[in-house]
């Protein structure tokens, strides 16, 4: 029986996962993943921190699968398709600045009995080169894109492809080993759902199929991995489905909870329909209608035979993995992943300004005066809702807290769960006094009186932002009996009335007046009024 150990810990294979480094160049890059289903173009410019700026993504149904004779070879009309889609690529991928193409071809290349001719052919006419990567590259390529945008450190990475699935380890973020199995989505549904819809005996020699074919790999570990990672067309299509079914309180798809509960109904749902009406569940586009039960299937086994109640999607794969890999940056921690992503969004935005950081750092330092007892992990949520404000002023200054809110459950934010994007999002909410959705609180996990305090923390430090000089720092210190807070270089100012309540109603500290302290004029003049910021 094979074996693929699937760690909590334990020591890693010595290749890194690259995913941050400051001296990366920030030229535009471009890579295609000619797959069994589809082929893929991604183009990309790394930031200063590696964060992957997507300049254009695009996809052509090749269905390479569907063109491989009885004696195994990929036929020319195959190649004719191929041809024209690299070409393509190559002039979206010029458009956007990169000067080369980095072809990658998977499974269905990989396998056909006329791989060194049809590659031959495909680089003579296209003038690109095309890398045929082996099972093994192919798995670890795409644990290191899947893994690189998730706060997860051990676990395993699922791949499924339209001809086949990879299966990966990750210690410490870090390629421990991987296998390539011949389960495909596509390669899954010619074979076995010959009738449309398929027949009950059909559904079920697929899934005796699969379950066979996962016998000779061992992956009863999969229920004790630390993280489960899936990737891959069907899984990104059952999970929009998954979603599709109630109101998303996080746009994206990245970071997602695909639970095995709902990829056995849609499996029963999708095997009920014949594949031109499969587009009416929510999420199943067209070009994935046909290929989407036999997927589904795969993954409802290997879920079941794993003991695996869910998979955390990735929206990344092969692509940003190949990306990643010839950047050749040293693994980095989530925490790291998630300051870059933040701060590419306010550069596309130019929402960066010094205030940016101060006032995440006044949250910071008020916590510490007023609310002591919040924990460092909604401290880190609420410092990172500080810096979104200033790119949501960039789109509507008076209407930054939502705008801000919107960010934070729509935009590429890498590094953060879903719980985690919510909890952003209403923070904003609640700095700005406007009403937390009830999915997108549920979704955050966190009570209303927490999300509350982390609001007033954030209202504040934005008060105390717009009255300090813009080179000044962040320095906070007592609150005194008489309700001046003591701020470093404030000049004696009344907070609004509104938000001097808020602080005793949420964080029951009477804060009335900030000013400096130590400061001469702060002992001898009271103000009497009090500026409002809009």
């Amino acid at each position: 029986m094979g074996t693929l150990c699937i760690p909590r810990s334990g020591q890693a294979d010595p290749r890194t996962l690259p995913i941050l480094r400051s001296d990366v160049s920030s030229a535009p890059r471009a890579v295609a993943d000619i797959g069994s289903n589809s082929a893929r173009l991604l183009v990309v410019r790394p930031t200063d921190q590696g964060h992957l700026d997507v300049l254009a993504d695009a996809r052509v149904a090749l269905r390479l699968m569907r063109d491989v004779d009885a004696g195994g070879r990929l036929s020319r009309a195959a190649l004719n398709r191929t041809v024209q889609t690299l070409a393509a690529f190559a002039t979206i991928a010029r458009r956007h600045g990169a000067r080369a193409v980095n072809v990658v071809a998977t499974s269905a290349i990989r396998d056909a009995a006329n791989r060194e001719g049809f590659v031959a052919e495909a680089q003579r006419r296209s003038g690109l080169t095309i890398a045929v990567l082996s099972g093994e590259d192919e798995a670890r390529l795409a644990l290191v894109g899947a893994v690189a945008g998730l706060p997860v450190d051990n676990g395993a990475v699922i791949d499924l492809g339209g001809g086949s699935m990879e299966v990966a380890a990750f210690v410490r973020r870090r390629f421990r080993g991987g296998m390539t199995l011949p389960l495909g989505a596509l390669r899954m549904g010619d074979l076995f759902l010959r009738h449309d819809p398929p027949r009950p005996d059909e559904l079920a020699a697929l899934r005796d199929h699969v379950r066979e074919a996962l016998s000779a790999v061992d992956v009863t570990d999969l229920a004790q991995a630390e993280s489960l990672v899936g990737t891959g067309g069907t899984v990104r299509a059952l999970a929009k489905a998954a979603r599709g079914r109630g109101p998303a309180a996080v746009n994206r798809l990245h970071g997602y909870q695909l639970r095995r509960r709902d990829v056995a109904s849609l499996a029963d749902t999708l095997a009920r329909l014949p594949s031109a009406r499969r587009i009416s569940v929510p999420g199943i586009s067209s070009t994935r209608a046909e290929s989407v039960l036999g997927g589904a299937l795969v993954i409802e086994v290997l879920m079941e035979l794993g003991g695996a109640e869910s998979i955390l999607v990735s929206g990344y794969g092969v692509r940003q993995g190949v990306i990643l890999d010839q950047l050749d940056m040293p693994a980095n921690r989530p925490r790291q992943v998630r300051e870059a992503s933040v701060s590419a969004v306010l550069a596309r935005l130019r929402g960066g300004t010094a205030g940016t950081q101060r006032r995440r750092l006044l949250v910071t330092a008020l916590a510490a005066s007023l609310a002591p007892k919040v924990t460092g992990d909604l401290l880190e949520m609420a410092g990172h809702a500080a810096r979104l404000v200033d790119a949501g002023a960039r789109l509507d200054h008076h209407g930054r807290w939502s705008e801000s809110a919107s960010l934070a459950t729509t935009a590429d934010l890498d590094g953060f769960t879903h719980a985690e994007l919510a909890s952003i999002a209403a923070i904003l909410l609640c700095a700005g006094g406007t009403t937390v959705p009830a999915r997108l609180r549920r979704e955050s996990g966190l009570s209303r009186p927490r999300l509350e305090t982390a609001g007033a923390l954030l209202a504040l430090a934005d008060d105390i932002d717009h009255r300090l000089p813009p080179a000044r720092g962040a320095a906070v210190g007592a609150l005194g009996r008489d309700g001046r807070l003591d701020v470093t270089g404030m000049p004696p100012m009344l907070i609004p009335a509104a938000l001097s309540e808020r602080c005793r109603l949420v964080l029951r500290r009477d804060v009335r007046e900030l000013s400096d302290i130590s400061h001469p004029r702060a002992r001898k003049t009271r103000p009497d009024v009090a500026v409002e910021f809009k």
